[in-house]
């Protein structure tokens, strides 16, 4: 993520390369997950209502709508659900929400009120998060994956046109987990990978794979 910081932000905004003409929020997240290493089909992602780009990688059960609440209660939220890389739909915006285990959890996005655009920034003191009335939020790994090769299903499609879902890849890693440590030094995924440690060493996968220039297109 820190190889896009100060990439500005405009309403059609599409550019694939970090600090290099400008990117909107929702072409933020669909980028930065297709650097990564996810298959996502970027531009039908990136034109979805919030709440659609979020049911692409969680299934309903995980997903949770926030109303009428404060940006420090999303915060809370977060640290309450564990470490983990999330995808929040806003009412006009949408961004990562990322938490390591320790430490302030963050907002990632494209922001229309900075003029360096895109940014990190605690999620408790978030313009992007207190101009919002609703916060639906939902990890982007999983633990269902869609088939080898299909893209990313997204719920602006009918049930036939989704790719099916299968198995865990791994049964002790998120979904797209593996995908990201292509990406990623090999010593990240040494040590033992139950889902709350896992899915923090996603969270610096994820950095990695986006603040290297492999993953700039």
């Amino acid at each position: 993520m820190p190889a896009w910081f100060g990439t500005r932000w405009e309403f059609y905004g599409t550019t694939q390369e970090p600090r290099s003409g400008a990117i909107a929020c929702g072409y933020y997240v669909s980028t930065l997950l297709e650097h990564a290493g996810l298959k996502v089909e970027r531009v039908y992602m990136a034109k979805q209502a919030s709440e659609h780009i979020v049911r692409t990688f969680a299934d309903r059960s995980r997903v949770t709508t926030l109303r009428g609440v404060e940006p420090a209660d999303v915060a809370q939220h977060i640290t309450d659900v564990g470490p983990g890389l999330y995808a929040v739909g806003l009412s006009f915006h949408t961004g990562f929400l990322v938490w390591d285990g320790s430490g302030d959890v963050e907002l990632c996005h494209s922001a229309y009120y900075k003029a360096d655009g895109v940014v990190c920034e605690p999620a408790a003191d978030s313009q992007g998060l207190s101009d919002s009335g609703i916060f639906v939020i939902g990890p982007v790994l999983t633990d269902t994956t869609p088939a080898p090769g299909s893209p990313a299903p997204t719920s602006a499609r009918t049930a036939t046109d989704q790719p099916g879902r299968l198995q865990r890849e791994d049964p002790g890693l998120p979904v797209g987990l593996e995908r990201l440590m292509s990406s990623a030094p090999t010593t990240l995924w040494s040590v033992a990978s139950p889902v709350g440690s896992a899915s923090t060493l996603a969270v610096h996968a994820l950095h990695q794979a986006t603040n290297s220039p492999r993953s700039w297109r």
